[in-house]
């Protein structure tokens, strides 16, 4: 809520609406298996802690996915061990690097191209962790659910089809300073919550790679604040990625018979 320029943040009350909206959502769908994965920062831990109180720790899994060798792998198997959530572990390695050499020296050089994008390489394994998660959804008859949080998609600072997919999206309209204010109020683990944001797949964390804080851009979308640069800046990328939100956008013509949809079949 915004008064003036004073940003009034009710991480109880806030937590209190998740939950019900979570476990209706939970409740509607049958109780699914929650799939989550898990990379040890701050959205994944506060998605899985908040699944365990809403599915319960037996209804939830945590899914590891480094891409060879992970430093900080122990950060994701303490985040299933703090909420007693199971934990498995798949190495997308030697996949990204057998279909990335299927690429290059397959079907790009075959069209003359002698390498890939850099994006290309930054972001298979974010789709590679997508199939991956599917995978594990759909064989244990649960749903993935998205760890995107608003700042995150504001900003466009996500894979489509990659990290940005999901069957539900509990933080999707929360901040980074939201969703750390959260964890906090929850009693979550304070250095996995407030882990320095990087996306695992290159060396800079997140806040170096795109010049500015996360904390700045939050209190721009919340209290309007920052310098009309800034807020430029900010408003382009909003707009440049917002067919990562978007995704499937489906045209309504006007038919001469009920539209199938709105007359409330649904097969």
């Amino acid at each position: 809520m915004k008064q003036g320029n004073t940003y009034q943040f009710d991480a109880a009350k806030v937590h209190d609406s998740l939950v019900k909206q979570c476990r209706s959502w939970f409740d509607g769908f049958g109780r699914p298996k929650w799939v989550v994965g898990i990379s040890g920062g701050k959205d994944s831990t506060f998605i899985a802690g908040l699944g365990a109180e809403v599915a319960g720790p037996k209804n939830v899994i945590g899914v590891m996915m480094p891409c060879g060798e992970q430093a900080d792998i122990g950060d994701s198997v303490r985040v299933c061990e703090t909420f007693g959530i199971e934990g498995v572990t798949v190495n997308i390695g030697r996949s990204y690097e057998e279909l990335i050499d299927e690429v290059v020296f397959g079907a790009l050089r075959r069209i003359g191209v002698m390498k890939t994008s850099k994006d290309t390489l930054i972001n298979l394994p974010a789709r590679l962790r997508m199939a991956t998660l599917y995978a594990v959804a759909q064989s244990v008859g649960g749903m993935v659910l998205n760890t995107s949080n608003l700042t995150e998609n504001v900003l466009g600072y996500s894979t489509l089809y990659g990290d940005h997919a999901g069957s539900f999206a509990p933080i999707g309209n929360l901040t980074v300073t939201e969703v750390l204010a959260l964890g906090d109020s929850m009693g979550m683990p304070n250095d996995l919550i407030h882990k320095t944001p990087m996306d695992g797949l290159q060396p800079l964390p997140d806040e170096a790679r795109l010049g500015f804080r996360y904390a700045d851009v939050d209190r721009y979308i919340r209290c309007d604040e920052g310098d009309d640069a800034f807020k430029e800046n900010i408003a382009v990328r909003y707009l440049n990625n917002r067919f990562k939100t978007d995704i499937v956008r489906i045209p309504a013509p006007v038919f001469d018979f009920p539209n199938f949809v709105q007359s409330g079949h649904r097969g």
